[in-house]
């Protein structure tokens, strides 16, 4: 913290405060724990801030913003590191129900699009064509129709 930053502030956030928030925010419970600042008064004790604002500053979109940049800096790491594992679990029936989880981590890293896609590509040239034929056209388009299918009926009328 430079010098001058010391005390309990109530209001604003500075942008080194905002940055060291940031980065407390993007850590797992586990890894606060790992870090010994596991809850909110911990950070607040080193920033020089109250507990409530640490809280509060959570919902703060420069925040928001900056927790979302770490996060995905580090599953697109995480995902050209996992990429080996997953291809080889891909080849291994054992594995497969596994591969839930990778995929998950894919789509979160924006590799993957969540959800079905389908790409509707309709050519429709038959009205026209059926437009400018006559009754007997049709009935003969129709019988070569089921004549090249075999059917026995081709010849009925």
């Amino acid at each position: 913290m430079p010098e001058g930053e010391g005390g309990k502030v109530v209001g604003n956030l500075t942008e080194d405060r905002l940055e060291a928030l940031a980065e407390w925010w993007s850590l797992s419970k586990a890894e606060k724990i790992a870090h010994k600042l596991p809850d909110p008064a911990s950070v607040a004790a080193i920033l020089g801030v109250s507990a409530s604002l640490v809280r509060k500053a959570q919902h703060d979109k420069r925040l928001m913003a900056l927790v979302r940049e770490r996060l995905d800096r580090e599953l697109l790491y995480t995902v050209v590191e996992i990429r080996p594992v997953l291809r080889q679990m891909a080849l291994d029936p054992e594995h497969r129900d596994c591969l839930k989880a990778g995929r998950t981590i894919e789509e979160l890293a924006g590799n993957l699009k969540s959800g079905p896609r389908l790409i509707n590509t309709v050519n429709n040239v038959m009205p026209s064509t059926f437009e400018t034929m006559t009754d007997a056209d049709f009935a003969s388009m129709a019988e070569d129709y089921l004549r090249d299918r075999g059917d026995k009926d081709s010849g009925a009328s």
